[in-house]
């Protein structure tokens, strides 16, 4: 694997400068001349490929990318790290593309109740809401977060592309959980930066199958939040997706036909989204977790950190 750390011209730019610097065709094509080529690019190959005639002209763009974006040798010009993460989000369609799928019904289960979800697109976030029950939670704003919402997953626009709403529902589940498990580990999935977890709790909560709770608007009483320390990147979620790379779940998972890494909406969300809850303790802050599959159980206890105290697996055979 190549290292992006050399020294020499490594530098940090600033955010502003950094935005200036991109604002330009030519020198997004000259990222993208790089992206794609098999090695480091000569002065004049470069300029060949990316078809500007005044070397004045482009020996100014290249100097704008110098240092941060692109990295300068005796071997010619090659992409650092920052400039292909900006082809990669240009590729992905982050920054240039605004499809939209319209509310489409699918043969797909609700974790809770089981009837067909529906999901829509817009904004680069699939909305998953159940077509019976109340959902997960519903926002203050009805639009984003209307009855029955289920999930809302963040998927660029390059992930609509040659799927079927049902493979994009997949893609968009997928996608989210590989973060859920990278940010379980204390990691930002975004920029590799430490992050911190915390749970909020609704002292009044009163849910049903068939009813939100009026305080909180969730299912759940405990929600868990985390949060990078370097970037932007914030989830807040039901605390159960922040377990998926612990041991005692994870195997659980395993052992009843379930990829931790990579679950199917079939079988996933109904074995992770779906438990009891109950509060064991406030100070400090204990909450346990039930989880069914097959008629076996396990009981997780959690704290406000989302770490594991106890875990206890029950499985129907031993039941007398």
């Amino acid at each position: 694997m190549e290292s992006d750390v050399d020294g020499g011209d490594s530098w940090t730019l600033p955010p502003d400068e950094a935005f200036v610097a991109l604002g330009n065709e030519t020198r997004i094509n000259i990222l993208r001349t790089l992206q794609d080529a098999s090695g480091p690019l000569a002065f004049s190959e470069l300029r060949n490929q990316v078809g500007v005639d005044d070397p004045g002209q482009f020996n100014y763009h290249v100097g704008k990318l110098t240092g941060h974006f692109v990295r300068k040798s005796e071997d010619g010009y090659a992409l650092r790290t920052a400039g292909a993460r900006i082809i990669e989000a240009v590729l992905s369609g982050a920054v240039t593309d605004a499809p939209v799928l319209e509310p489409t019904r699918l043969d797909a289960p609700c974790p809770y109740c089981g009837k067909d979800v529906e999901i829509s697109y817009r904004e680069e976030q699939l909305l998953t809401r159940c077509t019976e029950c109340p959902g997960s939670f519903a926002g203050s704003d009805a639009g984003s977060a209307p009855f029955g919402t289920i999930a809302l997953f963040d998927l660029p626009p390059a992930g609509l592309e040659n799927r079927s709403p049902r493979n994009v529902l997949e893609t968009a589940f997928r996608w989210t959980h590989l973060e859920y498990l990278t940010l379980a580990a204390g990691i930002c999935p975004r920029c590799s930066g430490t992050v911190g977890h915390s749970v909020t709790v609704c002292e009044n909560h009163e849910a049903s199958e068939t009813a939100l709770c009026e305080h909180c608007h969730g299912r759940f009483a405990v929600d868990a939040t985390v949060n990078c320390t370097t970037c932007p990147r914030y989830l807040r979620g039901i605390p159960s997706v922040f377990l998926l790379s612990k041991t005692e779940v994870s195997r659980f998972l395993t052992d009843h036909g379930i990829n931790p890494a990579n679950p199917a909406w079939d079988r996933g969300p109904p074995a992770v989204m779906n438990y009891d809850e109950e509060i064991s303790k406030m100070d400090p802050f204990e909450v346990q977790l039930t989880f069914e599959l097959d008629g076996d159980n396990l009981i997780v206890s959690m704290d406000d950190s989302l770490s594991i105290v106890t875990a206890e697996r029950i499985d129907a055979t031993e039941e007398t």
